[in-house]
């Protein structure tokens, strides 16, 4: 995805439903977006520095985030304001110190892979699910090497048969830590 190189994508809001396709969003962070309406990202590349955010959303009122096709090389985060996230074949990799979904709302992972070989150990993670949120594992689930899951606040993580593989019932939360993924037959 290197047709339309825009630097990072900070503090940018979507307010009509919009599709970028092709773009390259590298160099920093990208921080601090807002969609009130349904975003798709289509072969799009999220690359954030060391420690910055991959695509991070927050402050959002309804907006509803679909990528797909689309590489993640960071942490990212989207605040529990985003109605619906959707990825598909998508792949969520570490940028040196941290590589990660942390997820507020119901989210399907279709497809997805997560490369984490180059993360800081310290800093493994994977999946995070916060706030009641689902998120489910669609199809296969395809991990270079074992993540980490988390389920906090309420929150789960399922396969799309129903097998649960984290759900915070009580406590602090519920932690896997070393999730190889799986493929549906």
């Amino acid at each position: 995805a290197t047709d339309l190189p825009l630097g990072p994508m900070s503090g940018v809001t979507f307010k009509v439903e919009s599709t970028i396709k092709n773009a390259n969003f590298n160099g920093g962070t990208n921080n601090g977006n807002y969609a009130s309406s349904k975003v798709t990202f289509i072969n799009c590349d999220f690359l954030s520095g060391s420690g910055g955010h991959a695509v991070h959303f927050y402050g959002s009122t309804g907006g509803e985030l679909v990528f797909t096709d689309c590489l993640l090389r960071g942490f990212s985060s989207f605040a529990s304001s985003i109605t619906k996230i959707t990825m598909d074949k998508c792949t969520i990799e570490g940028n040196g110190l941290d590589g990660q979904i942390k997820l507020h709302q119901d989210t399907d992972l279709k497809d997805c892979t997560f490369d984490l070989q180059n993360v800081d150990n310290s800093h493994v993670f994977g999946i995070n699910a916060q706030s009641g949120a689902t998120v489910t594992l669609i199809n296969s689930c395809n991990c270079v090497i074992p993540i980490e899951l988390w389920a906090l606040d309420g929150a789960k993580i399922v396969r799309d048969d129903g097998t649960i593989l984290a759900e915070h019932t009580s406590g602090e939360y519920e932690y896997i830590p070393s999730y190889s993924g799986f493929t549906s037959s």
